[in-house]
């Protein structure tokens, strides 16, 4: 390893405790907000970059070929860094001399550090919350300024874009493009739906997040159970949250619930019909993402996906995400 920042942090030092970011979250040319390390081993980490310092294409490259997939930062410093990227990305998704690709490229970094981010946070409270919906924004003001613009090729970028990144943002980014096809045009109702689909799974990446990518043909009983209950549980952690509107915890409530009756949990407090219709934004994303992950490659993928996804979903929704799907 070669770097003018080179510094190995022994574990007789009393390490700090680290966040680990995967490279996707970092891009050529940014700039590092905070020292930037790689992990060689327990306790061990050598400092690659610091403060104030470019990520160039080598960095990506040497470590890429030397099996690295994370950077790490002190964990001290996540906040920070989570705040000072959502305010770069705000300038540039503002800024229209930028391109639509660049602008997608730098939501979606913010998006999987907000990822990374909720997962590392043993207690949301009001910060976590705020910065969420700093993602949020950004990824609804991408979705307005796609419906603004009549050629296809930008919606075609920023779904197949979302649909390779992680889980909570392809679910968010489609949530947002498909609230906006339904007429969900208010600010207010952004925040809701977005903050929704960033939290859909909170109890699951807070306890257990080796069961979101899981499918449930492949759970213990006891993995199941926490499954199951995951709808409720988050519901239950968001709405501790000071000032958070209580729509939000009610659609994570709801998110797997099915209009023909399938899906869980069988027992929730009633959903106005607006609600439930939010509510299932959120879930037909969610199990579209869950069941394209492993029957893509079936060459009855669309029949499949008509039965085990589109069916338990009322018809104005369903019929709005199909041509989105078709893209990507």
């Amino acid at each position: 390893f070669e770097s003018k920042s080179m510094a190995i942090i022994k574990p007789t030092q009393a390490p700090p405790t680290y966040s680990t970011l995967p490279m996707a979250a970092f891009t050529v040319g940014s700039q590092a907000y905070h020292d930037i390390y790689v992990r060689l081993g327990d306790n061990h980490y050598v400092k690659i970059l610091k403060q104030g310092d470019i990520f160039d294409e080598s960095i990506f490259k040497n470590y890429r070929e030397k099996g690295v997939t994370h950077f790490h930062i002190h964990k001290s410093n996540q906040l920070h860094y989570a705040t000072e990227l959502s305010f770069g990305t705000t300038k540039i998704i503002r800024n229209p001399s930028v391109s639509f690709e660049t602008k997608v490229a730098e939501v979606t970094r913010q998006g999987i550090v907000t990822a990374e981010f909720l997962k590392t946070t043993p207690n949301l409270g009001p910060e976590e919350a705020q910065f969420a919906l700093g993602y949020v924004k950004n990824t609804f003001t991408l979705a307005d300024e796609i419906k603004a613009k009549t050629e296809g090729k930008n919606i075609d970028s920023y779904l197949k874009s979302a649909a390779q990144s992680e889980h909570i943002v392809s679910v968010t980014s489609f949530s947002a493009i498909l609230a906006r096809k339904l007429g969900f045009e208010t600010e207010k109702s952004a925040q809701i739906i977005g903050l929704a689909a960033v939290f859909h799974d909170v109890a699951l990446f807070q306890k257990n997040p080796e069961l979101i990518s899981m499918r449930e043909a492949d759970m213990t009983p006891e993995q199941k159970q926490t499954y199951y209950d995951h709808p409720t549980e988050g519901a239950k952690i968001l709405s501790a949250i000071p000032n958070i509107d209580p729509t939000v915890p009610q659609i994570v409530a709801n998110h797997h619930r099915r209009r023909d009756g399938t899906g869980f949990p069988k027992q929730v407090d009633a959903a106005t019909p607006q609600n439930m219709k939010l509510a299932e934004i959120v879930g037909i994303c969610e199990a579209y993402f869950d069941f394209v992950s492993g029957f893509k490659d079936d060459k009855n993928f669309k029949i499949k996906i008509e039965m085990a996804v589109f069916g338990g979903f009322s018809p104005e929704v369903a019929d709005q995400l199909r041509p989105l799907i078709s893209i990507v």
